[in-house]
């Protein structure tokens, strides 16, 4: 269980194997872990099902943490795509929001993990990362061929590890939280061994602070073994060592992006688990395997400060856990979305307060200790500042650049925790000691403290105690007035009041003081706004929501404020918010903004370099514990401000100017602005050509790409010869190619100019010969020149009209005439064709009358002038005449005597056969004369 985060049942989106709880199922676990609760014992014999081993695993911890930490197998965890935010961290507590300017903050893309478990407890679960491809297989050396079973979104393998212990896995969208269940008896070595194999995109590892990371080759953290522990028999939490055995690792507390990774020197590590030896039974061990995406521990009441890298600090913070601080700091590099551990500090902190000074983070003071202690990011130590005089909670701390610190007010522990008017300075030079800063007029705890760009602190409002006026009043603190006179001067009344608010400074210098609660029983909406030119304060429009204990920030670069979450009035007691809305000084107003996926107060959040805000921990409505982290992102231009659009990496950025290149292709599409359609990149609302444009600049024949068209980058030209058409344009090209082809001729900016007349193309189809144009349209289909070619026809290339003819005797070449209406005379000139042939030996002519055509054959419409064989040949029905084909392709009557002698060299009377025999005779002679032609032809 992770305290408030993996805790058992805080379900997030499974992945594969896993099934929901009905509420009748929920029900009957809450009684029999009542039961349990007070028959611990029974809960620890052999289990009969997986339900029972999840059921002694939830009292195992609840024995911890209590039972209202411990949420029920199956149970849906607060922080899961609720309205239009998406987690991308799944574990209940430390998963990470960002928010954008004024924007709804979607899912980030990659933060998912493939989960996949083994059939049997001795088999290797693989934990791969979607974004980057990382992977790993881990087994726990010792299992048992215990086969796997699921129980309301638990995956179970009884008796799955020595002295039969159990194996429970809670898979999540973002990796597995791996407990081993020891119900009665312990191993004899305290401690478990897991065999790590390292696969794709592992190119170092790294331990500090007992959190083993893997990095890829640039050194982010992608997959992560979180920080383990275990509950005894005594209910104790035990803390968890790790060692790594049979791989080379890096142990600087160093952030690890940009540095070398240590090369692990082998495919496959030992990871040990050990604990202290005095543990009693029931011991439940909890590792958890999952994305860096997450901070390793839930956390309210923390900070957050942006370093000058652009990567943020988070330290401290209670864990929900009673009164417990942490000590653990974490850092979050906005560029790989990754989250990393460095040094422990020396002390936990709580309601404390840090700060950035060019030599570090420094941290101040919180609840009982009034030390300080300095964070420097170079290599990853902590050193001791001087204390303050007095411990103190619910203060402020503002870093006066080139001056030194200011702390003001709170609640002074030394003082029983009374409501103070003092205030401290450290001054920014060598061996510098606390120094008193002067007591402001009124008492305070729970206010706001904001530097103004004249140098002079801003400090707000506040809880009194037994100083009323506190929460309406204002002063300013001038660092250069400290001696000998009083550095505090009153700064006006604000009209209304401010105790547990927020305040944030406009880019103009103005200052606006938002919400909070007074008297302690009414939240407030209301809004005032100073002026330090003129130290005069004037209400601003309220805001929607009232409440208290929330967070505001300004994202980088852009002019607006984003609040979000805090306290507000529930139906019948104050409760945490994810209702989050942005005011826009441009036009005085507040804009809502969809709801964060967890409400949450008593958080952190910071406005990062790329234009997000990164909202960190905080309280949330189940059990008052502290909750998630989320990582949020605009999804259209809706959720960003009008000056402002929905930006690729899903950030809300400033519109560009005139000139500058823009790209409206979403994301999705390979763009490098927009995250999705519809984006507005430039204030002039028009991307034209890849660059912010003055116009629309939407004719075919103009362009805003300076390159292209001799001219400024920004301003609309026109364009001479081919259009843009590149990816980013939106124009398409000049019709035609060649002599009708188009082309602009940079005077006429709308379309292009295409050339008219101009013989483009001749042919010859179907007897008809045509000339053609261009028809101003780029296309050459104008008629500029027709006529038929009858009685000849077109030519075999389609090009003209034929001029000659050719005599054919066959049905296959073509003679060049017309053969439908025409024919070739002996001459080669076409003349019209006859109406018909009668038969083969005569045809009709036009005027209906009958011509023989003598020896040859009527063919096509036509008496043939020429023969190439017998079969050219007028034939006698009669059978009187014989017609052959002679050498010089003539038809002539065949010369045989009617005897069989004549043809066969005897004598014999004729026979009745012999007028057949004769004209077998007539084709024998025939096909002789047309073989002794066609060899003379060879």
């Amino acid at each position: 269980m992770r305290s408030t985060s993996g805790r058992i049942g805080g379900g997030i989106v499974l992945v594969s194997l896993l099934v929901g709880a009905c509420l009748s199922e929920r029900e009957k676990d809450d009684a029999a872990g009542a039961e349990a609760l007070a028959q611990p014992e029974a809960v620890f014999r052999d289990a009969r099902d997986a339900n029972e081993v999840v059921l002694a695993v939830r009292t195992q911890l609840e024995r911890a943490f209590g039972k209202a930490n411990v949420q029920l197998p199956g149970t849906r965890a607060p922080g899961l795509t609720l309205g239009n935010f998406n987690v991308v961290g799944s574990k209940v507590a430390p998963h990470v929001e960002l928010l954008s300017a004024g924007g709804v903050l979607g899912e980030v893309p990659g933060a998912r993990a493939e989960i996949a478990l083994p059939v049997r407890a001795d088999g290797a679960f693989r934990l791969r990362d979607e974004q980057s491809g990382m992977t790993i297989d881990v087994g726990l050396a010792g299992a048992t061929a215990s086969a796997r079973e699921e129980s309301n979104g638990y995956v179970v393998y009884r008796s799955g590890y020595v002295n039969g212990a159990h194996i429970v896995h809670r898979p999540t969208s973002q990796g597995t939280e791996d407990y081993v269940f020891f119900p009665e008896k312990l191993p004899e070595t305290p401690e478990l061994r897991y065999d790590l194999g390292l696969g794709e995109g592992v190119a170092g590892l790294r331990l500090v602070d007992r959190t083993l990371e893997m990095l890829d080759a640039k050194g982010a953290p992608r997959l992560r073994m979180t920080q383990p522990y275990a509950v005894d028999g005594d209910g104790r939490r035990l803390a968890i060592n790790v060692a790594i055995e049979g791989c080379a690792y890096d142990a600087s507390g160093v952030a690890p992006w940009g540095r070398p990774t240590v090369d692990p020197g082998a495919k496959h590590c030992s990871v040990r688990l050990s604990w202290d030896a005095s543990a009693k039974a029931p011991l439940v061990v909890d590792p958890e395997w999952i994305l860096s995406t997450n901070m390793n521990h839930a956390r309210m009441n923390a900070t957050a400060t942006q370093m000058q890298n652009g990567r943020v600090f988070v330290f401290g913070g209670d864990t929900g856990e009673g009164s417990s601080a942490l000590d653990a700091p974490e850092i979050y590099d906005p560029e790989t979305n990754s989250w990393a551990t460095t040094t422990p500090a020396q002390k936990p902190r709580a309601n404390h307060q840090a700060v950035l000074t060019p030599d570090g983070v420094v941290v101040i003071s919180g609840r009982t200790s009034p030390s300080v202690m300095r964070y420097n990011p170079q290599n990853a130590s902590w050193s001791q500042l001087p204390q303050l005089s007095t411990a103190r909670s619910r203060f402020t701390a503002t870093f006066i650049p080139t001056k030194g610190i200011l702390v003001t007010g709170g609640f002074d522990v030394n003082s029983g925790n009374a409501v103070t008017n003092s205030t401290q300075f450290l001054a920014a030079t060598p061996n510098a000691q606390w120094d008193g800063g002067g007591e402001m007029a009124h008492k305070r705890a729970g206010h706001t403290a904001t530097l103004l760009k004249n140098g002079l602190v801003l400090v707000t409002g506040g809880f009194g105690g037994d100083d009323l006026e506190s929460p309406t009043t204002a002063e300013l603190f001038d660092v250069s007035a400290m001696a000998p006179d009083s550095p505090w001067s009153s700064a006006g009344n604000m009209a209304s009041a401010h105790a547990n608010h927020a305040a944030a400074r406009l880019a103009d210098g103005r200052v606006v003081v938002m919400g909070g609660i007074f008297p302690m029983t009414q939240f407030s909406k209301n809004v005032d706004i100073f002026d330090p030119a003129t130290k005069q304060w004037t209400a601003g429009p309220p805001m929607m929501t009232g409440r208290a204990y929330f967070a505001a920030a300004m994202p980088q670069g852009l002019d607006g404020i984003v609040v979000m979450g805090g306290q507000v009035q529930g139906a019948n007691l104050p409760e945490p918010s994810n209702l989050v809305e942005a005011f826009a000084p441009g036009n005085n107003a507040w804009k809502a903004l969809p709801n964060m996926s967890s409400a949450r107060a008593y958080f952190a959040a910071e406005a990062l370099s790329n234009g997000r805000i990164l909202a960190i921990g905080g309280v949330i409505p189940a059990d008052n514990t502290p909750g998630t982290s989320e990582l949020l992102a605009c999804t259209s231009d809706e959720d960003c401000s009008a000056e402002t659009y929905c930006a690729k990496d899903q950030s809300c950025k400033p519109r560009k100017p005139n000139g500058e290149t823009c790209d409206l292709r979403p994301a999705e599409a390979d763009g490098t602005d927009c995250f999705a359609k519809e984006c507005h990149v430039c204030n002039s609302g028009n991307c034209v050509d890849g660059f912010c444009c003055d116009t629309p600049c939407s004719g075919q024949c103009e362009s805003c790409n300076g390159s292209a068209v001799g001219a400024q980058a920004g301003l609309c030209a026109p364009v001479v010869g081919v259009p843009v058409t590149d990816t980013l344009s939106q124009r398409d090209a000049c019709k035609g190619d060649g002599l009708c082809g188009g082309a602009c001729n940079g005077i006429n900016r709308e379309s292009c100019t295409y050339p008219e007349g101009n013989n483009c193309r001749s042919s010859c189809e179907e007897g008809k010969f045509q000339a053609l144009a261009c028809d101003g349209q780029g296309s050459c289909a104008a008629v500029a020149f027709e006529q038929a070619c009858s009685p000849y026809a077109c030519d075999e290339a389609g090009k003209q009209c034929m001029t000659t003819c050719t005599q054919t005797t066959d049905n296959t070449t073509k003679s060049g005439c017309d053969d439908e209406t025409s024919v070739c005379n002996v001459d080669g000139q076409c003349i019209s064709r006859p109406t018909k042939c009668i038969d083969d030996n005569s045809m009709e002519l036009a005027d209906g009358s009958v011509q023989s055509c003598g020896a040859f054959r009527c063919q096509k419409g036509a008496c043939l002038s020429v023969c190439d064989t017998a079969y050219d040949c007028a034939t006698d029905p009669a059978g009187k005449v014989t017609y052959v084909c002679d050498e010089s392709r003539k038809c002539v009557e065949a010369q045989f005597e009617n005897t069989v002698e004549s043809v066969t060299g005897c004598s014999a009377s004729q026979s009745p056969n012999s007028s057949r025999l004769g004209w077998l005779a007539a084709l024998a002679i025939a096909g002789a004369f047309a073989a002794r032609r066609q060899r003379a032809r060879a």
